[in-house]
């Protein structure tokens, strides 16, 4: 084994001996210049997309504008309602509120819905489409008051008012009752009577108020106020009848009554008139009849027939007179 080693001796040689310290000082030389090759492109790598400038901070925000996208969506609903700042609906109450952040803050993208009613409540979803999907759900409640009546009234009959209250997923506590400003209470306004009751189904807490025997001083504004301080109004007008109305109703009544008497009055005068005479006439014919001869009884026989036959005209002629003049004034009375 030793002359084996021995035998190997001769292959290092002074010279290759020598050249092994050129060798090793000309590959660190090469291996500097590839390591400050290779420092020197991830510096200026790192300058581009890593800069400590306000300038690396604004490409990479238009880099993010391009492959990030926020869009709105209403749960239940098919089509999304915006993507982007663009709304995708034909509904001119949406709108998107696009808010950038500076350095290092989110930015804003907030959908907007002007003019709310009870069928825009329910979850939305903002989701930002990226290689990660993110999502948010949020719930919209809405809170409504509504109030409804007539706001004319007879005198003496009864006014009813309702008024409807919701605060989205509970039940309102309370629905106060003002007029003019007051508040109504059964001391107060012994006339009104308020009753409450619940819906179980849409959440509404319903509130009634009965103006009962309703007069002038009942007139005025109702207004209806809920749990969470909405208020609604109405105008209630109360109509009371004038009294010459009234009267003139009632003077009309009695000249109507004292033109039938009139009339009966007439009616009898004219009876009497024609009828009266009539008679007396036939009584003085048949009082001659003993003087005079047989042509003397046949002359009284025909002016008794004559007679007869003018009071019998003067019968048709005056009645009919009498109840023409009547209606006409009874149908100018009506009109």
């Amino acid at each position: 084994m030793v002359k084996e080693v021995l035998d190997l001796l001769p292959l290092f040689s002074t010279p290759a001996i020598s050249c092994l310290p050129v060798c090793m000082s000309q590959y660190r030389v090469f291996l500097f210049l590839i390591l400050s090759v290779y420092f020197l492109v991830a510096f200026r790598f790192y300058n581009k997309y890593y800069p400590s400038s306000g300038m690396a901070l604004q490409s990479i925000d238009k880099c993010i504008d391009v492959s990030i996208h926020v869009s709105w969506a209403k749960i239940g609903r098919e089509h999304l309602l915006s993507i982007g700042p663009d709304v995708w609906v034909r509904d001119s109450r949406y709108s998107i509120e696009y808010q950038e952040g500076p350095e290092e803050e989110v930015s804003h993208w907030d959908l907007k819905v002007r003019k709310v009613a009870l069928e825009d409540e329910g979850s939305y979803q903002c989701q930002i489409i990226s290689t990660e999907p993110l999502v948010r759900t949020v719930q919209l409640e809405i809170v409504v008051i509504t109030i409804e009546g007539k706001k004319f009234v007879e005198s003496a009959q009864t006014a009813y008012i309702r008024c409807n209250a919701t605060e989205g997923n509970r039940f309102p506590h309370d629905i106060d009752w003002f007029k003019n400003g007051d508040k109504i209470d059964s001391m107060t306004y012994p006339n009104i009577v308020i009753t409450k009751y619940r819906s179980e189904m849409t959440l509404t807490l319903v509130s009634e108020l009965a103006i009962t025997k309703a007069s002038a001083q009942d007139s005025g504004t109702y207004i209806c106020r809920s749990s969470a301080q909405l208020i609604a109004s109405v105008d209630v007008n109360v109509l009371v009848a004038d009294k010459s109305n009234v009267k003139r109703g009632h003077f009309s009544n009695v000249m109507l009554l004292l033109l039938l008497l009139m009339t009966m009055m007439m009616v009898s005068c004219f009876f009497f008139f024609c009828y009266g005479d009539g008679v007396n006439d036939g009584g003085g014919g048949g009082g001659g009849g003993d003087d005079d001869d047989d042509d003397d009884d046949d002359e009284v026989e025909d002016d008794d027939n004559d007679d007869d036959s003018g009071g019998d005209d003067c019968e048709a002629d005056g009645v009919i007179k009498i109840y023409s003049n009547l209606m006409t004034t009874i149908k100018r009375l009506v009109d």
